[in-house]
């Protein structure tokens, strides 16, 4: 039995894949406007950074136009983007294995959304709905991101961004 569920893979033309609130993913401009909402993705720099468009933060998947795909459990969120691997079957196997400890010494970021009802698409679409999409809930409104280049073996590497919730302190203390 799987640990994970998976969604299907998605592509970007060329371009960085974004994730942000669905609520707000209707206001994505694509590579219409000047500056562009693509433009202002295509500016950043590392392989997951955030710009806020639209009164939302954008996380934004940078670096090169990587299969990309969610696998998520009740516990964990991973965004996977596949940089080569002989088999899909290897990277889900691959997947599987992951000890999350890997983790612990990476830069990372964090980003708050207004809804945990998260949309990942390509950054030059102008509506997600007619092109590839990925739908998923994040458990926090607030979460780190961060990221591992995963080589496993020499057959395969993985670039993989960790979406954890930050659990708000005060959310948990009883008022006297």
């Amino acid at each position: 039995m799987s640990k994970y569920q998976y969604t299907e893979w998605i592509n970007s033309t060329g371009g960085p894949l974004v994730a942000l609130e669905e609520e707000c993913a209707n206001e994505w401009t694509g590579i219409q406007g000047d500056p562009s909402d693509y433009e202002i993705a295509c500016q950043t720099k590392d392989y997951v950074d955030i710009v806020r468009l639209h009164g939302s933060e954008v996380l934004v998947f940078g670096d090169e136009p990587l299969q990309t795909l969610v696998a998520h459990s009740e516990t964990s969120i991973f965004v996977v983007r596949w940089m080569w691997a002989e088999s899909e079957n290897d990277v889900f196997s691959e997947i599987e294995k992951i000890d999350q400890n890997i983790f612990d010494h990476t830069k990372s970021i964090n980003i708050r959304w207004k809804s945990q009802n998260i949309v990942l698409f390509d950054a030059s679409s102008e509506n997600y709905k007619e092109e590839s999409y990925i739908r998923f809930k994040v458990h926090s409104n607030t979460n780190q991101v961060s990221s591992v280049l995963w080589a496993p073996n020499d057959k395969m590497s993985l670039l993989i961004h960790k979406i954890t919730p930050i659990m708000n302190p005060y959310q948990t203390k009883k008022l006297r």
